[in-house]
Order: structure tokens, then sequence, then C-alpha cells
């Protein structure tokens, strides 16, 4: 593994590179199947993407079709300010969409992890990423998404397409 931005705060970096290893090499061998799943699909060609809190969908839309699907929320990246939140702190969201990030939650105070318990953590647009494998290591979900809202990055992990 490849550490460390300046962005990223030490005690983060030292429980990334320590207790946390193990499983964020597990997030990276399921991110990386993910990364076949988006292919597959074809994400990255989609000319918009949306998502609905009611309907807790996540929707792609392609030329030719729509693919809507389950999803998530994991987290958020803030690069203006260098900082991740969970998503189990965001009070926007919707509880039912962060359920898996509140897993997460449980199992960092089972493990004593201030990496899982604190609100916000301040790390680079890099380190955000393994904070997202983290994440979908534990979502019931097999697929990421970045969903860029400006100088802000949700993360979310989303399932099979709804079909019609």
């Amino acid at each position: 593994m490849r550490w460390r931005k300046s962005k990223t705060a030490k005690w983060v970096a030292e429980e990334l590179e320590g207790p946390l290893r193990a499983w964020l090499n597990e997030g990276n061998d399921q991110a990386q199947r993910a990364l076949q799943f988006n292919r597959a699909w074809g994400i990255e060609d989609a000319d918009t993407f949306s998502f609905d809190q009611d309907k807790e969908r996540l929707t792609f839309t392609f030329p030719d079709r729509v693919v809507d699907t389950p999803f998530q929320f994991l987290g958020s990246y803030n690069s203006n300010s260098g900082t991740w939140m969970w998503a189990w702190a965001i009070d926007s969201i919707e509880p039912r969409l962060k359920i898996d990030s509140l897993a997460l939650r449980e199992v960092g105070e089972l493990r004593n992890s201030p990496l899982l318990t604190e609100r916000i953590v301040e790390v680079s647009r890099e380190d955000a990423d393994c904070l997202a494998l983290l994440a979908v290591r534990r979502s019931r979900f097999d697929a990421i998404y970045k969903a860029p809202d400006g100088p802000q990055v949700s993360y979310l992990s989303f399932g099979s397409p709804i079909l019609p």
C-alpha cells in the first residue's frame, strides 16, 4: 500500500496502516470486482445519475436506457476542507439509506476504532477512497459509485439493477 498525502491526519494513516489494513485490503479486492461490475454496466458512460431518497433508488441514464438500482450512502468527501464525513453522521440522509454506514460505526465501537466512530476526519482524496473501501466492505452491495457535486463527492454502494 502507498500512503500519505499531507491532508491525511497522522492518526488516520496509522489506523489504516495498522489495525484496519487487512480489512482495507479485503475492501480493495471487493472494489476491484465492483469496478468490473461498473464496466460491465457501462456506468462511466451514463449521461446522468440521480438518487431518490424516498424511493431508495440510484438512477443512471444512458442514451438508450435507464438503470435503477438500490443503494446506500457510505460517506462524503469535501475537497475544499479535505475532510471525510461518514454517512451515519449526515442528518440530511434518510436513516434507511445509511444502515450500512451505521453498521460500520458499530464495528468501530466494538473495535475501539476512532477512524470508524469520528464524524469527520481529515484525509486526502486518495484516503477518502480508502475509507469508502472500508465502508463498501461492510455494505450489502458490491458496487461503488463516486457521485460528484462540485467540491463534494458522495460515495454510494449499489446493487443489481431493478428490472421492469
